[in-house]
């Protein structure tokens, strides 16, 4: 026997009205619709347990927040080169292994950036600028401090490769979001949370996560699945982004997929 949502509501408010009788003691005060369902051998999904204020439903807890009918999972920066030179490689690429292989069996949408056609010559002085500082070099011309030539950008990390289906763009900057199509495809498939995992957390991740806020993105970064060349700027980024973002372990996201 099948009900639709409004039958269901209108057997809940016949119950708090007295007018429908099922034979024993009833706690009405805890009556909810999912209760209602249960007593009459409906499947219903439970209802998620938002935050309403303002005419607005704000995502709650991690469970609605990484819920995959409506989380993508970008994967940022993965080439060899960028992931291998982070001070914390070998556990960034266990992490976001595992993390992936979740995604794809729960069917959460992936995304990956790869480099676009800009080489470092022409990409701008104040982002080569901005790169000196991270990699902490004071003098351009004395060490080869600029990644390889970008001639091969499908090479990414062994086991972390986009499939078919995966989404796959080409990124200019350190902001996934700046001369790309990744609000299209975000908008395309209906997605409301974007959980982040590459490098580097204080560039590209950053930048990507303050923008997604901006544009009306809920924003989850992977602690454990995040990465950086030097331990002292990921932990001074870490600390920053924490206290405004959602700065999970992939262990927890994991949980939440496997529960729901």
């Amino acid at each position: 026997m099948r009900f639709s949502a409004y039958h269901l509501t209108e057997i809940l408010r016949r119950v708090y009205c007295g007018r429908l009788r099922f034979g024993f003691k009833l706690k009405v005060s805890n009556f909810t619709l999912c209760d209602a369902a249960r007593l009459l051998g409906v499947a219903v999904r439970e209802e998620l347990q938002m935050i309403r204020w303002a005419g607005m439903e704000i995502l709650d807890d991690m469970a609605e927040l990484v819920d995959p009918q409506h989380t993508g999972l970008l994967l940022w920066n993965f080439s060899p080169e960028a992931i291998t030179r982070c001070f914390n490689s070998s556990t960034v690429i266990s992490n976001s292994r595992a993390l992936v292989a979740k995604a794809r069996e729960h069917g959460v949408r992936l995304l990956y950036s790869k480099p676009g056609p800009l080489n470092w010559q022409s990409i701008g002085a104040p982002i080569l600028r901005m790169r000196l500082k991270q990699l902490q070099i004071s003098n351009p011309h004395a060490e080869n401090w600029l990644p390889q030539d970008r001639a091969d950008s499908n090479v990414f990390v062994e086991g972390l490769q986009p499939a078919n289906d995966d989404i796959v763009f080409e990124k200019f900057a350190p902001n996934a979001f700046l001369g790309t199509g990744l609000e299209w495809w975000l908008r395309k498939h209906k997605l409301k949370t974007l959980l982040l995992a590459g490098a580097a957390l204080e560039t590209g991740i950053d930048g990507t996560a303050r923008d997604a806020l901006n544009l009306g993105y809920y924003t989850v970064i992977v602690r454990d699945c995040v990465g950086s060349p030097f331990q002292d700027t990921y932990d001074a980024a870490l600390t920053s982004l924490q206290r405004i973002f959602d700065v999970v372990d992939s262990s927890d996201i994991i949980r939440e997929w496997q529960s729901g």
